[in-house]
């Protein structure tokens, strides 16, 4: 698929949209709510994105507001809560950073990559 017709087809579902995108806007337009507190918004737009065919969950990662992509135990799921490995194990983009902090760690009496710093 080349990028017209990708276009022309997003055009096309969007406006095939259109009418239920702006009662969602309208109707959270008229219930006006504070940061953080937008509990009808959040259930206006799930249940807009459920009736449309794409998965949310709701209250998600503990907060009452939050929408997620997917289902609890589905595959976007699984993939969002999986351990990641410390930060240290990540390669390193900017090599030159970690030089940099070494030695003004041990400008300041600090050990360099090794040691434990001051004791």
């Amino acid at each position: 698929m080349d990028i017209e017709a990708a276009k022309a087809l997003v055009c096309e579902r969007v406006d095939a949209l259109a009418p239920a995108l702006l009662a969602v806007s309208h109707d959270i337009h008229e219930h006006p709510e504070l940061a953080f507190e937008e509990h009808h918004a959040h259930d206006v737009l799930a249940d807009a994105l459920d009736a449309h065919g794409l998965a949310t969950t709701r209250h998600a990662h503990g907060v009452a507001t939050a929408l997620r992509r997917g289902r609890p135990g589905g595959a976007d799921h699984r993939r969002a809560v999986r351990v990641r490995r410390p930060a240290r194990h990540r390669p390193c983009l900017r090599p030159q950073h970690h030089r940099r902090r070494r030695a003004r760690r041990r400008a300041r009496g600090g050990a360099g990559r090794r040691g434990r710093g001051r004791v």
